[in-house]
């Protein structure tokens, strides 16, 4: 009785591998280390989306808060004129532009001092190195 499957050509019958996770979760009764890694991975994209949803919800609320209290300021100062002014001149959007673009600066820095630490550290390992293969060659021709 001819089969209408079509045969392998390997000589050794077929291992049964467990299926690739793609994106669900299967149902088997073993556990996958893929399966578990994936797991993870789908709490932690759940955890950042919520976090990512809770930030948005805390810059609209804080932007309300923002526009509030800048009306609250200009009704305070409606009638001095140069309170007023210095008030803009505090609140300008230009300081916090220029306060971002501080932070940023000493990020980067920070990250190049840490970087050159690093390379300092590893040249004078090197050093080390040499200098010790240098008094063991000098040991050796002593000897």
């Amino acid at each position: 009785m001819p089969s209408s499957l079509p045969r392998s050509k390997s000589p050794l019958p077929p291992t049964p591998t467990p299926p690739l996770p793609k994106g669900k979760l299967s149902t088997a009764s073993y556990v996958d280390p893929r399966e578990r890694e994936l797991r993870l991975l789908q709490e932690v994209a759940d955890d950042l989306e919520r976090e990512a949803e809770e930030e948005e919800k805390l810059a609209e609320e804080a932007e309300v808060r923002y526009a509030e209290f800048i009306q609250a300021m200009e009704a305070t100062y409606k009638d001095d004129h140069e309170g007023l002014a210095w008030f803009c001149s505090q609140c300008d959007d230009s300081l916090v532009d220029l306060q971002d673009e501080l932070a940023d600066a000493q990020t980067q820095f920070e990250a190049k001092a840490y970087k050159y630490g690093q390379e300092i550290e590893d040249l004078r390992r090197e050093i080390h190195a040499i200098d010790v293969e240098i008094e063991k060659k000098k040991k050796g021709i002593a000897k």
